[in-house]
């Protein structure tokens, strides 16, 4: 809710901002001191804005708003967005210019920090998710970075460290609901390469 945070910003990001698009997601930070209200003031983004949707070539992106269209007292998608994800899913899945569906949110469902287990309410949801044909989730909110899958098979990544100070991580492992096949704590940023059906990333 800070305009000098938000100038900070957009000075840094100005140069990548040239040649790269920008599709923001709401985090933590945006529901205090007016910042829900600067996050719509600043950028212009379809459907609702707090949760969205587009495509990129054969690719379908799912922007999910865990802080703000949630169950209360929750991280967790309230019944409205949960049944736009579900619809936007099955419709993408459905869609045969369309190989891959990817979602991404600030505060995920898995998270090896030690003092953290993710997003419980999303990772209970994710099962339906990816039975409606979720191929892959992103998200930041623990300054690190990981990848591995779910207990039921679905990739995730936690990149979130993209510049502030870094948090703690026990590193790769097994753990309830998922297996984190690399956890560290390092500055990063994830670079995916799309050759029809085959998504490849690190």
């Amino acid at each position: 809710g800070r305009e000098s945070d938000w100038v900070k910003f957009f000075e840094i990001s100005t140069p990548l901002l040239q040649d790269s698009p920008l599709f923001p997601v709401v985090g933590n930070h945006d529901v205090h001191e007016g910042g829900q209200r600067a996050f719509a003031r600043y950028f212009a983004l379809p459907g609702n804005e707090l949760y969205y949707a587009f495509t990129w070539g054969n690719l379908r992106f799912l922007s999910i708003d865990a802080e703000i269209s949630v169950k209360r007292g929750t991280h967790t998608p309230d019944a409205a967005q949960r049944k736009w994800l579900l619809d936007e899913i099955r419709a993408a899945k459905a869609d045969p210019k369309l190989d891959h569906i990817i979602a991404f949110v600030h505060r995920g469902p898995f998270s090896s920090h030690p003092r953290r287990d993710g997003n419980p309410g999303l990772r209970a949801l994710l099962p339906e998710l990816q039975k409606a044909g979720l191929s892959l989730i992103l998200s930041g909110h623990d300054h690190f970075y990981e990848r591995g899958v779910s207990d039921t098979g679905l990739p995730y990544m936690v990149v979130g460290g993209g510049g502030a100070p870094l948090y703690e991580t026990v590193g790769a492992g097994r753990h309830e609901g998922y297996r984190a096949l690399v956890s560290r704590s390092v500055h990063s940023f994830a670079r995916f390469r799309v050759r029809g059906r085959i998504l490849s990333g690190c």
